[in-house]
């Protein structure tokens, strides 16, 4: 038990969120906090989301993946009788604990014409999905590629947060399941990913949207049986899942 101890307590000191953080380190973290049934480390934890969320505006994205894996373990903590679950309860983090409205901030419109993003409903012109994003939140910046390393993981997180707010949004103004279809193809086919070869690193925010979502994403991969013969995921069943579970209530915030 003391050896446990010394490396809960090694794996505390270090960690710590960042811009360039894995989710796979966060749940880790997480299940690291579970198993040690530490409190101390659970308001520590909790605090040190909200407060780089509020001074890392872009990572929003943490606060529903946390939401997930809590609901994931809570499933292993049934399933395998670990009492787990006052430590389950006090680790909870919510949006609404935020200085800001994130889902106001990142939140896009889908125009289903044009197959494109606007800031605003009211709009004159849609725009691509990371073109819309490099004019919103990188203006000072000429395009992608100049992006400096720092910069790259503020895009890569403000990409992540903004597909699971707009995907939120439209869930809860009752999206078709082919408009939500259409919302990943637009921006898994994005010119960005011809201008600047992105591909790797489109396909790793649509991944962590998802995760995000509370999708395991290899159950809808069929590398035998591709969807639309192209993609190896099937985006027509994960919009069906998203529509029929209400994702949007996963950290409900008022508009």
């Amino acid at each position: 038990m003391a050896g446990q101890n010394k490396t809960d307590s090694k794996e505390a000191e270090s960690f710590s969120l960042s811009n360039d953080i894995y989710s796979e380190d966060i749940r880790n973290h997480i299940e690291g906090i579970l198993k040690s049934g530490d409190k101390e480390r659970v308001q520590l934890f909790k605090k040190s989301v909200i407060d780089f969320i509020n001074n890392n505006h872009a990572s929003y994205w943490f606060i529903p993946f946390v939401i997930d894996c809590l609901n994931d373990f809570q499933c292993k903590s049934d399933d395998e009788n670990l009492d787990w679950d006052e430590i389950i309860s006090l680790m909870g983090v919510a949006g609404r604990d935020l200085d800001f409205n994130p889902k106001k901030k990142y939140c896009l419109f889908y125009d289903t014409f044009d197959e494109a993003f606007k800031a605003d409903e009211d709009d004159d012109e849609s725009e691509g999905f990371f073109e819309l994003i490099m004019k919103l939140h990188f203006s000072s910046t000429p395009d992608f590629n100049s992006l400096t390393t720092e910069e790259s993981d503020v895009f890569y997180n403000t990409g992540i947060t903004t597909l699971y707010c707009t995907i939120c949004k439209m869930c809860e103004e009752d999206i078709r399941q082919d408009e939500l279809v259409d919302i990943f193809l637009s921006v898994l086919n994005d010119e960005y990913n011809a201008k600047f070869e992105a591909g790797d690193l489109i396909w790793d925010i649509i991944s962590e949207t998802l995760l995000a979502l509370g999708v395991d994403r290899e159950s809808y991969e069929d590398e035998e049986n591709l969807w639309r013969d192209l993609y190896l995921v099937n985006f027509d069943d994960i919009a069906e899942y998203l529509i029929d579970n209400d994702v949007f209530d996963n950290d409900y915030i008022p508009s």
